[in-house]
């Protein structure tokens, strides 16, 4: 298990210890949880479209596309926690749920198009590379394209050290020279949050 991985998964078994079944084991408010959901799926039309959802969580961005008519062809999470797991099956039985390490597994899989919410606001000196792996990662098992949240640092705000808050110029930066030209970025939704979408293929023709 990657060190970075680790971080996640001791952060978040400490979270769901703390509040169990409940969405703020993952998020300060449903509110602020859906308003990354609906940026994210904004990323094209996911009518028929296979989703691979990176730190699925509970599994509620799959709740949040059935609850909305989103006709997905099929659903796939990644998690780190078992007891999250068991949960996000429960209430989502038509999903597919897996620890998984995608880093470990992208050979192996594919999806029209891939999400990561909430997944790298961990602080830590292993940030930037370990990001920019998983980045890269998501982008070579998409084939449609791949979507990502971050905090921002022009957020305003910070909290105990707990969190990183990133550039959002650098972040696009690193996606366009890195991974691919065909980036999107918003910073237009939450203060404190953005979103990076990159693309397999050019979204208006010539």
């Amino acid at each position: 298990m990657t060190s970075m991985r680790a971080e996640y998964q001791e952060y978040f078994i400490e979270r769901f210890a703390r509040y169990g079944d409940d969405v703020r084991t993952f998020w300060g408010s449903r509110r602020s949880q859906e308003e990354r959901f609906q940026v994210l799926c904004s990323i094209g039309d996911l009518t028929d479209k296979s989703v691979l959802d990176v730190g699925c969580g509970f599994g509620d961005l799959f709740g949040y596309l059935r609850d909305r008519g989103v006709k997905i062809s099929s659903y796939r999470g990644f998690d780190c926690v078992d007891g999250v797991l068991e949960i996000a099956r429960e209430r989502y039985p038509e999903g597919q749920f897996e620890n998984a390490d995608l880093l470990s597994v992208a050979g192996e899989t594919h999806a029209d198009y891939v999400f990561a919410s909430g997944v790298f606001f961990l602080a830590s000196e292993d940030w930037g590379d370990y990001t920019f792996r998983m980045l890269h990662a998501m982008h070579s098992v998409a084939n449609c394209g791949m979507a990502a949240n971050f905090l921002s640092q022009y957020s305003g705000h910070t909290d105990d050290g707990t969190s990183y808050y990133a550039d959002p110029a650098k972040v696009f930066t690193r996606c366009m020279q890195e991974i691919s030209p065909i980036v999107d970025l918003r910073h237009s939704y939450r203060r404190n949050d953005f979103t990076v979408f990159v693309y397999k293929d050019w979204q208006n023709g010539n």
